[in-house]
């Protein structure tokens, strides 16, 4: 069978991570805005288990 509709490429154009606090602790945000609109992650290292980056700290 041969496809013959072709996907929309899923581009990301721009990127900003924050930091928000609540009672709970600290969680990062990661906001991707693409061709198909936004898209939020939020980021627990909490729940991970791992130490997340510092302010003022550069991410590989």
């Amino acid at each position: 069978m041969r496809q013959t509709k072709k996907a929309l490429p899923f581009v990301p154009s721009e990127f900003h991570a924050s930091t928000n606090e609540d009672s709970k602790g600290v969680i990062g945000i990661l906001s991707i805005h693409t061709t198909e609109g936004l898209l939020d992650i939020a980021l627990d290292a909490a729940r991970t288990g791992t130490q997340g980056p510092t302010a003022g700290s550069a991410v590989p």
